[in-house]
C-alpha cells in the first residue's frame, strides 16, 4: 500500500485495484476494505481506488479484479502483490488465465510487480 502511495505521488497513477474478501469471519470488513480505509487514510482520493472485496483467494483475487476492469478503459495495467502471495508462482499464474479467459482486458499491456521489503525472501 505504501508503495502505490509512492508510485501514485511519483506517476500520477489514474486507478488502483485493492482486492480481498472477509479473511476473518471474527471482523465485519474485508481485506479490500481495510486497504481502501488505509490508502484515503494516507491522502489518496476515493475516485482513485476500486474495491473487490468478495474473493477469498489468489485465484479469486485475479478472477475478480479481472471482471471489475471490464468497466475501465486503460492501456497498461500493474500488478502489485507481495512475495508472500507470490512465491511459488500459482499467484502469476492465476492472473495469467485469468486474463486471458477475460475478452475485454486480454489484449492490454499488463506487468506483474511482486514487492517485497523482506531479506528472507531474496
Amino acid at each position: 500500500l505504501d508503495m502505490a502511495l509512492e508510485l501514485d505521488k511519483k506517476f500520477d497513477i489514474d486507478l488502483f485495484v485493492v482486492s480481498g474478501g472477509v479473511a476473518n469471519k471474527a471482523v465485519n470488513f474485508s481485506e479490500a476494505d481495510a486497504m481502501y480505509d488505509y490508502l484515503l487514510e494516507k491522502g489518496m482520493p476515493a475516485k482513485k481506488v476500486l474495491k473487490e472485496g468478495n474473493s477469498m483467494s489468489t485465484k479469486e483475487n485475479a478472477i475478480f479484479t479481472c471482471k471489475l476492469l471490464e468497466e475501465y478503459d486503460f492501456e497498461n495495467l500493474i500488478i502489485v502483490s507481495t512475495y508472500g502471495r507470490f512465491k511459488d508462482w500459482n499467484g502469476l499464474g492465476f492472473f495469467h488465465d485469468a486474463v486471458l479467459a477475460n475478452e475485454t482486458i486480454k489484449n492490454k499491456h499488463i506487468n506483474l510487480m511482486v514487492y517485497t521489503n523482506s531479506e528472507d525472501y531474496l
